[in-house]
């Protein structure tokens, strides 16, 4: 990319953001950027990730170089919480309100429906003359999705990837669509990846990422890019050979570990607690 980009990363819907602004590249009056002023936008989002799992912020035992890059050349918040749900997705309100720019309680049916008369930030942008990009999750309404971007590609309608036996379906082998200018999307006229021992949600959506940008680097008009990884949302499935630089003795416990919730909140057994037997073992 030629002109000036403006990147902002958050990883972790229920932890800390992180947002940088980058300039990258070489810069003439003729980038379009020098032009109109109109930086080209890429956000990355990751899904599930908690605030304290990334190097450059404290974490000696987990490896993330490309978001320790990010926090070197931004900015870091270190200090942005969480506002809940009204149900057990609080992915989704958390999308909503990144969105729309609303409160918890002002979203609707819990972050799944973003009515017409509120505007998502990628519809402002493409209302002001930028092509906008999606790929990955997006867990609200279809017709939102299609006001908010004029193109895309591996698509994830929906909270979570399947679970299946043997690691056949979940990140190695998601349900994806492809942008649709009529907003057609089912669970009809969608397709299953191709299932191979590199297939990971992960890189799907780079793919898409990346073919976007290396198709609109002779484009004139700006462009926003909304990147919204699926991983480290379980099911938690991995490449083969991924994890091998870590030893599970060498892995520090969280503090606030305990075996079971320590007393009866109501709603024991939600999805998450069945993800894994009860009581959990620090194994």
């Amino acid at each position: 990319m030629n002109n000036k980009t403006l990147l902002f990363c958050l990883p972790a819907i229920l932890g800390a953001p992180l947002f940088g602004a980058h300039a990258s590249g070489k810069e003439t009056p003729e980038d379009d950027g020098e032009k109109t002023g109109r930086p080209n936008v890429l956000f990355l989002l990751t899904d599930d990730q908690t605030f304290n799992t990334i190097r450059a912020l404290g974490n000696t035992e987990i490896h993330t170089p490309n978001m320790d890059r990010l926090v070197r050349r931004g900015v870091a918040f270190t200090q942005t919480h969480v506002m809940g749900g009204l149900n057990g997705a609080v992915s989704q309100p958390s999308r909503a309100m990144l969105l729309t720019g609303r409160g918890l309680m002002d979203v609707h049916r819990n972050g799944g429906f973003i009515p017409q008369a509120e505007k998502t930030f990628p519809e402002v942008f493409r209302e002001n003359g930028y092509t906008t990009f999606a790929t990955g999750k997006w867990h609200s309404d279809n017709a939102s999705f299609n006001r908010s971007f004029s193109t895309g590609a591996n698509i994830f309608f929906g909270g979570m990837h399947p679970y299946g036996r043997n690691n056949e379906l979940g990140h190695r082998r998601p349900y994806l669509h492809q942008y649709d200018p009529a907003g057609d999307y089912n669970d009809r006229n969608g397709a299953w990846a191709d299932a191979s021992p590199e297939t990971f949600s992960s890189k799907l959506y780079a793919d898409a990422a990346i073919g976007f940008l290396e198709a609109e680097t002779s484009s004139g008009d700006p462009f926003l890019m909304y990147v919204a990884f699926t991983s480290p949302h379980d099911p938690r499935n991995v490449l083969p050979g991924y994890g091998r630089k870590y030893a599970s003795a060498e892995l520090s416990m969280p503090a606030n570990f305990v075996p079971q919730h320590p007393f009866d909140n109501g709603d024991l057994n939600e999805r998450d607690e069945k993800l894994l037997p009860t009581p959990r073992v620090p194994e």
